[in-house]
């Protein structure tokens, strides 16, 4: 399975949930939040229930430290750590993560208050 993950600082948890909460209040028109937008992802490309974020109140560049909750931790940490040796280029204290997902951004990534950090490929037991 793959995993997407973002990385970025904001006010709050609320202000999180704000971001990456899906709008319905329209039928016809394709469900969308602030973080799909700001990043161009279509909304039939992932599973809403596969989405996770976290927030922090203290910022890190630790990235066992933003991750330590996450579902599939171990397996999530240690594919991200083998990207970046555990460290992140910014503290951060928030993350959001899109399972069963391989983003594949557009050039140049848009301007956000998250960064995209990689997409990688896990392993887990069930």
């Amino acid at each position: 399975m793959y995993v997407s993950l973002w990385a970025g600082n904001i006010g709050s948890e609320d202000a999180l949930a704000d971001y990456t909460a899906l709008d319905y209040s329209d039928d016809s028109a394709p469900l969308r939040s602030p973080f799909t937008d700001a990043f161009r992802i279509d909304s039939d490309d992932i599973d809403e229930d596969f989405i996770e974020s976290i927030f922090r109140e203290s910022p890190s560049d630790d990235l066992a430290v933003l991750l330590a909750d996450c579902s599939y931790a171990d397996a999530v940490i240690a594919a991200f750590s083998a990207l970046n040796g555990g460290k992140l280029p910014e503290h951060y204290q928030a993350c959001i993560l899109i399972y069963d997902y391989l983003y594949e951004p557009e050039t140049p990534l848009p301007q956000s208050a998250f960064a995209w950090l990689g997409s990688v490929k896990i392993t887990y037991q069930a």
